[in-house]
């Protein structure tokens, strides 16, 4: 018979998605190469707003692991369980695509699998081989047992007339970032991170299309430790006789001080900038993530404006929805008809929801199964309040901007750029339209928030174009040749030096050189993200707060080592340490310093400076906003006093020691973040770990060296030349051939108030690094002995498994071996990582 126990078919489904979760767990921390098990998707017109596309071979596993369990248990549901994925995976090391058969013995699985991973990590591949090839050692917790009581034991579901889609990893981005993730405290949502990606599986009426049964499982729902989670299911039915849900049993609804919360689809990230201002819009990731927000009543509208979303990502979470009586609305439609109806009462919108018997009979083709743009609600208060507030926005602008819906039905250009999936819901265009050729521009409006962002740098540059112009021109360079080069001349022959040198002071002229040498920082910043970090970055697939990591410790190479070399050079060519220490202070005040050296210290003041819009330019996390500014004042302020202060040789140096220490800390970075996110060979984690303990080295050293500077020059070398207060000399530049009376005035801070404070500040700042590296090193090898100790159970736990294992299968008198074998559990066998 095709008719089942409803109970025992949602229990069914309940240990497949939990078998899903523990392959999930085990593949994401089982292998070094995890990411060579990544293929990239080509991405539809639906999703030209996204990075890149992926699926692993999780995503191929689970899926094909799902269908042949039910098909075995249900013969019924034979040819009718659909997914995402096409069984196949071509991996990034070669162009052969491999298809994944888990039909056969556990040795075949196992074969397979040591195919895919090339004979590595032979313990992982076995034990991934036992819980893929295993039908009956999955086990689920006694609260969620216990739910699955609340279905009457009379209800029977006939699977003749039930087809099933499954995602078998939905968030898989996410996935493949692998970070803890990220909870909004006043609401509970997930916005990011593993517990993000989900075990969907939902079930649909074949005849009517509506979803009847879903299953949710969060396989990342609890950190037990570095290498180990625990799952969470979550379940709903809305049969015609039977509407139930475990949400209550699983989950406590936090307090939101009854704020409205719109969560929105990742292609409408700017559509709804400045206006609804009344609710509250989040960004979220993974659309059944943002689905079972909704489900726990955690958010209370998500809209999605655009075809974005398919039948797997959807199917599961709205029976769930359904089962607190709350729907998935085909948007346009709903809208057009409340627009209509709204006067009426008892308005009935559940005619609009989502259905997924649109099966295909030709191939597979996932744009053939994405859904229409949508509205998903618990409440239907929610939704008829969201449902006025776009119709109002949308008569708004056609009566005042327009004067006419007809003229917007044919034109965009006066309706602005982020309304116009909300206009096309609406009012879409007449056939006419629709035949003719695209010609919208994908490109943000003109000085727009947007427009500036992705073109700053192409505005940087133009800038210094004209400026540049300015200064080639007889006319106009005396105007413009102040934006590239010192003007505070203070000529003078040094009387230590037999070469004469044209030196300068700085002076208010310098702030011409400020603004164009920023915007220059602000051209080679956006020239070094684009071509090449970007590209190095779009390889490693590292999550958002190592991104912005690597971005920064990539701007900041490059910067360190061109300053570096710079200083070098000046060290060189001014002769710093031919006449030893002494010259650090030797002749101070001094009356002017190089043109090179002038320019060095702009251009480190320029780059400090370049950073604070780039915060924005580049939309850095507010959680890391005052992390940023703080380190980026600390080394703008620090130069400024130096500059300011006519210390420039003492500055010079230390700059350049601190510059050199952090080149090898960025490099480490930079080193980590490509081990972590690729794991590629054991060669490049040792190139790692090797520059980190160079930098260490250099570290201690660099900072004791930096210290006694410090105290050589403002504690002995600047006390011989002491003077009481602060003073202001007019120095004469004329020589004996010169009729003139220039003069300049130069500044002398040798007193003795300056010299302790400069001491004080410059040495604490000093001990303040080290207390920080200090810190960091503890709490590294912190980490490190909590992993170590980890391996070391892990290890443990896993002979005592294998032993226990050879055992059973030795053991003759053994009558029922499947009794004793150990379960492979949410925190057992199914997620932990080889050794």
């Amino acid at each position: 018979m095709s008719s089942v126990l409803l109970r025992d078919f949602l229990y069914q489904l309940s240990i497949c998605s939990e078998k899903a979760a523990c392959i999930a767990r085990h593949i994401r921390f089982m292998h070094a190469d995890f990411n060579s098990m990544i293929e990239e998707k080509q991405l539809d017109e639906n999703h030209q707003h996204l990075d890149a596309d992926y699926k692993t071979l999780a995503d191929v596993i689970i899926q094909e692991v799902i269908k042949r369990d039910l098909r075995r248990i249900y013969p019924a549901l034979t040819n009718h369980i659909y997914g995402e994925e096409d069984g196949s995976l071509k991996l990034n090391s070669s162009d052969e695509k491999i298809f994944i058969d888990v039909t056969g013995t556990q040795e075949d699985i196992h074969n397979l699998l040591k195919k895919l991973f090339n004979n590595k990590s032979a313990e992982s591949t076995e034990t991934l081989a036992e819980i893929v090839s295993s039908s009956s050692n999955i086990t689920l917790s006694n609260q969620c047992k216990q739910s699955f009581e609340k279905i009457p034991h009379d209800i029977f579901i006939d699977l003749s007339n039930i087809g099933i889609w499954i995602d078998p990893v939905d968030g898989t981005q996410q996935y493949i970032n692998g970070t803890d993730g990220f909870v909004d405290s006043n609401t509970g949502i997930i916005q990011d991170g593993l517990p993000a990606a989900l075990v969907l599986i939902g079930c649909f009426d074949l005849k009517d299309g509506r979803a009847v049964l879903g299953v949710i499982n969060r396989a990342f729902n609890e950190k037990i430790d570095e290498y180990r989670w625990k799952g969470l299911i979550y379940w709903g039915t809305v049969l015609s006789n039977a509407k139930f849900n475990n949400l209550e049993d699983v989950y406590k609804r936090h307090e939101n001080n009854n704020q409205r919360v719109l969560l929105h689809g990742s292609a409408d990230v700017n559509t709804f900038d400045n206006i609804l201002n009344d609710w509250t819009k989040m960004e979220v990731s993974a659309c059944g993530n943002k689905l079972l927000s909704i489900a726990l009543k955690q958010a209370n509208i998500y809209l999605v404006t655009k075809s974005a979303a398919y039948n797997w990502d959807l199917c599961a979470a709205h029976a769930i929805i359904q089962s607190i009586n709350g729907q998935i609305l085909d948007l346009r439609q709903v809208i057009n008809y409340y627009q209509e109806n709204r006067t009426k009462q008892n308005v009935n919108l559940s005619q609009f929801e989502i259905i997924y018997n649109n099966i295909k009979p030709n191939k597979f083709q996932p744009k053939d199964y994405a859904c229409k743009p949508f509205i998903a609600y618990h409440n239907q208060q929610d939704l008829i309040d969201m449902l006025s507030l776009l119709i109002c926005l949308t008569i708004y602008y056609t009566r005042h901007i327009l004067n006419g819906a007809n003229l917007l039905l044919n034109s965009n250009k006066y309706f602005p750029s982020r309304f116009l999936n909300l206009k096309n819901l609406i009012m879409p265009p007449p056939p006419s339209a629709v035949l003719k050729k695209k010609t919208t521009s994908k490109n943000p409006p003109f000085l727009s928030q947007e427009f500036l962002i992705q073109n700053h740098g192409d505005i940087a540059s133009s800038i210094i174009m004209i400026l540049t112009l300015g200064a080639v021109f007889h006319v106009t360079s005396p105007y413009f040749t102040v934006f590239f080069g010192p003007r505070h001349n203070a000529t003078n022959f040094i009387s230590y030096s037999t070469v004469p040198a044209t030196l300068f002071n700085y002076g208010y002229k310098d702030l011409a050189m400020l603004f164009a040498y920023t915007l220059v920082c602000i051209t080679v910043h956006a020239i070094w993200q684009e071509y090449v970090l970007d590209k190095l970055n779009k390889k490693l697939h590292l999550s958002k707060s190592k991104n912005a990591k690597f971005f920064e410790s990539g701007q900041l190479i490059l910067f360190y080592v061109i300053s570096v070399l710079w200083a070098l050079k000046l060290f060189q060519d001014e002769s710093y340490f031919q006449s030893g220490l002494e010259y650090l202070w030797r002749d101070y005040p001094y009356i002017g310093m190089t043109i090179w050296t002038q320019l060095f210290f702009i251009i480190q003041i320029s780059y400090w400076l370049h950073n604070y819009p780039e915060l924005y330019i580049q939309k850095v996390r507010k959680e890391d906003i005052p992390s940023r500014i703080f380190y980026t004042s600390l080394h703008l302020i620090t130069i400024l006093y130096g500059y300011l202060t006519r210390f420039w040789r003492i500055s010079l140096i230390l700059l350049t020691i601190h510059y050199f220490i952090e080149i090898f800390h960025h490099l480490s970075r930079l080193a980590y973040f490509y081990t972590t996110a690729k794991i590629h060979s054991i060669k490049a984690k040792s190139i790692s770990k090797y520059l980190l303990n160079i930098w260490y080295y250099i570290f201690i050293v660099g900072r004791l060296i930096s210290i006694v500077l410090i105290w050589l020059t403002f504690w002995f070398g600047l006390k011989s030349s002491s003077v009481n207060k602060i003073s202001y000399t007019s120095t004469s530049l004329t020589d004996s051939n010169d009729t003139s009376n220039e003069s300049i005035m130069v500044s002398n801070f040798n007193t003795p108030t300056v010299r302790l404070f400069t001491l004080v500040t410059m040495g604490a700042l000093q001990f303040w690094l080290v207390w920080n590296f200090i810190q960091f090193h503890m709490r590294r090898r912190r980490e490190q002995g909590g992993a170590q100790s980890t391996a070391t159970t892990l290890t443990k736990v896993s002979n005592k498994l294998k032993q226990k294992q050879q055992d059973l299968k030795t053991d003759k008198s053994e009558t029922d071996e499947t009794d004793e074998r150990p379960a492979i559990v949410a925190n057992g066998i199914g997620n932990k990582k080889s050794n």
